[in-house]
């Protein structure tokens, strides 16, 4: 996955539900077509803790799906490196079908002032 430069910052120390990550990704993957799937991104904190969130005001075109993350405070809660994926799932019946995963990419949280 290629984030642009200055997009790896996801925030600053303590943060809470500030940050907005905005995605653009192609709507076909192979024979897929990701508009179908439910788009989340899973992340892992500073502290190692592993998490997901789903993504927010999903749209598809004929060629991309675009969608915003708002960074939880929990990615926030320590100083250091986050990781972060895009995870797209297929249901039927509340269970999981297909399944899609990006590689991750590191994504930085800021020392703050904050006492």
């Amino acid at each position: 996955m290629t984030i642009p430069a200055g997009e790896e910052v996801l925030g600053v120390y303590n943060d809470r539900d500030i940050e907005v990550k905005y995605f653009k990704v192609p709507r076909y993957y192979e024979s897929l077509d990701l508009a179908d799937f439910t788009a989340k991104v899973n992340f892992r904190t500073p502290e190692g803790v592993v998490d997901s969130s789903y993504a927010e005001n999903v749209q598809a075109d004929n060629e991309y799906i675009t969608f915003q993350w708002t960074v939880p405070h929990s990615v926030c809660s320590a100083i250091g490196t986050a990781l972060v994926q895009l995870c797209f799932t297929l249901l039927n019946d509340d269970r999981v079908i297909k399944e899609f995963n990006t590689t991750y990419w590191a994504g930085k949280v800021l020392p703050g002032i904050e006492p």
